[in-house]
Order: C-alpha cells, then sequence, then structure tokens
C-alpha cells in the first residue's frame, strides 16, 4: 500500500530507482504559471500589433470615406440652396 503524494519512479527496464514524495506547501511562483504567463503576454503583444495596424488600416479607409463625404456635400450644397428648397410653414416651424 502507497500514502497519497508518494511516487515510485522506475527506469525502463522497471528497476525501482527510488521514492519521491510531494512537497508539503506549493510554491509560491509555479514554473508552469511562469510560462502560462509568458504565453499570455505573448498573446496580448500580438493582440495588440495586429489591432494597432488594422486600425491604421481603417484610419486610412475612414479619410478616404471622409474626402468622398465632403466631395458628395460639396455637390448637394449647389443643389439643395435655400432657394431652390421650398417648404410650407408647418414644415418649417417643425424644422427650427
Amino acid at each position: 500500500m502507497q500514502a497519497p503524494g508518494l511516487w515510485r519512479i522506475y527506469d525502463s527496464s522497471g528497476i525501482f530507482i527510488r521514492l519521491e514524495e510531494a512537497p508539503l506547501e506549493t510554491p509560491l511562483i509555479d514554473p508552469t504559471d511562469i510560462a502560462l504567463l509568458a504565453f499570455g503576454a505573448f498573446r496580448l503583444i500580438r493582440l495588440g500589433k495586429a489591432l494597432l495596424e488594422s486600425g491604421v488600416k481603417a484610419a486610412a479607409r475612414v479619410e478616404l470615406s471622409q474626402a468622398t463625404i465632403n466631395l458628395l456635400r460639396g455637390r448637394l450644397k449647389v443643389g439643395l440652396s435655400a432657394r431652390s428648397l421650398k417648404m410650407t410653414e408647418s414644415a418649417a416651424r417643425h424644422m427650427l
């Protein structure tokens, strides 16, 4: 019978080598935790880089879209002058 937290270590040919015991206290920082933190930091850096690159592309698209909108506004202002628009008094009061 073997107690929990004890391991019998055997070599590849099945010969008993030693008996290992689990530590009484868990370490403050486990090597597995360090590896997981490093992996998480790496993923955050990659995500930040991808977001930055997509943000630059989106900003360029917004600038192009804004230029197109300004062009359209300029052309529409000519056709939508105050003299060419005809509104009833009730619609004008509502617009105020």
